[in-house]
């Protein structure tokens, strides 16, 4: 990426992270040769709406509590998805990572609807975890969920339309249709991608600076770290509006490189850098009297 531009690459949220919500993948510059990364993550206790007489999502630590929970879990839906979520972590004592198990407790949620479930399962098979990477099989999974307005599964396939990825055929405008809808429902990711598209002018919208802007500064007040990285873009080279700000430009260049987002990362380096050499530039034409 050359160093003008304020938008880092396509692309999607990493594997590794798993935080609360379900899935999503988004994108997060104008090249579009980048690979997806695409990640689970956990749906907490309030928004799964789990009563008072069956707290399936408190995964107790102490011997024999979690097989308890397991027995509770035989026909529950939400509790499915809270078992697969253990296993899919792997972070809890006792219990180890296993991507088998993880499928297997997700794929008996996704059979009764779970859009949580249905969505993660097309994870699982996109990245190739526990199951042969196939992209079309994900793609099946994510327009299920999708059907029932899952937001994380929305993202999913606004990124695979617009890469054209999993037999769909690349179909920007679809791409939009999908991220909008995702956006509308505070997808974070899916607001990212939005922005994105209305910076490049992609997808049948007409190039809108501004308007990226306010989809950047909605996803960044979500810590979504591509964001941040893209309004630090636009601070810095005074986009959509702005005044250039070289010290906000590093504000959200941090914050983004704080998570890892290595393009973040690098560009908050090579200003310190700049910074450093206009320093000691003013250095050697510094003469006393």
């Amino acid at each position: 990426m050359s160093e003008t531009s304020p938008q880092a690459k396509i692309e999607g949220e990493a594997a590794s992270k798993i935080t609360t919500s379900n899935i999503a993948t988004e994108v997060k510059g104008s090249n579009t040769d980048n690979p997806p990364e695409q990640h689970v993550k956990q749906q907490d206790e309030k928004s799964a709406g789990v009563d008072e007489k069956s707290k399936v999502f408190r995964f107790d630590t102490a011997k024999g509590a979690f097989k308890q929970r397991v027995q509770q879990a035989s026909s529950d839906p939400e509790s499915q998805y809270a078992v697969g979520m253990k296993f899919f972590q792997g972070k809890e004592e006792g219990i180890k990572q296993d991507y088998q198990q993880a499928l297997v407790w997700w794929t008996k949620a996704a059979n009764q609807g779970h859009p949580g479930a249905l969505t993660n399962i097309g994870v699982m098979h996109f990245r190739g975890l526990g199951v042969p990477k196939d992209e079309k099989t994900a793609a099946g999974y994510y327009q299920k969920a999708a059907k029932q307005n899952d937001a994380g599964a929305l993202c999913n396939l606004g990124f695979m339309y617009k890469n054209g990825l999993g037999d769909l055929g690349k179909d920007e405008k679809k791409a939009v249709e999908m991220f909008s809808k995702a956006a509308d429902k505070g997808h974070a990711g899916a607001q990212c991608n939005l922005g994105v598209m209305y910076f490049n002018g992609l997808g049948g919208l007409e190039k809108n600076e501004k308007k990226a802007l306010e989809l950047y500064v909605k996803a960044a007040a979500s810590e979504h770290a591509g964001a941040q990285c893209n309004l630090a873009g636009m601070h810095l080279k005074g986009l959509g509006g702005l005044e250039a700000d070289e010290r906000k430009a590093m504000e959200y260049y941090s914050l983004a490189a704080s998570q890892g987002h290595r393009t973040a990362q690098a560009h908050l380096r090579k200003i310190i850098e700049n910074s450093a050499a206009r320093s000691k530039k003013r250095g050697l034409f510094s003469f006393r009297k």
